[in-house]
């Protein structure tokens, strides 16, 4: 994955756009069976906007190592050392 996605071959919007006949993204997929390794590199390709559903996805699932694992990642975080405030991005898009 990480040769995949450094090569360019998969390009950085396609780890959260759904693929394949049931319509899951590589980072739902990867996710949903608990793959902390692959998690860590698949969250340096994925889009600011994508973090808050693969959380949500991680909570929902009762993954705390996944979840932790996104919360504590550098794109999750704000410049000033907290949390971002997804509240303040694009809420339309959640609606």
């Amino acid at each position: 994955i990480e040769r995949l996605l450094g090569s360019g071959a998969i390009r950085r919007h396609q780890v959260s756009v759904p693929i394949g006949e049931e319509k899951r993204s590589a980072v739902v997929v990867a996710i949903e069976h608990n793959q902390v390794e692959v998690m860590k590199i698949l969250l340096n390709y994925l889009p600011y906007e994508d973090f808050r559903e693969c959380l949500l996805l991680a909570i929902y699932l009762d993954l705390k190592t996944i979840a932790q694992l996104i919360m504590e990642h550098n794109t999750f975080k704000c410049f000033y050392g907290t949390y971002a405030d997804w509240q303040r991005d694009t809420v339309d898009a959640y609606d």
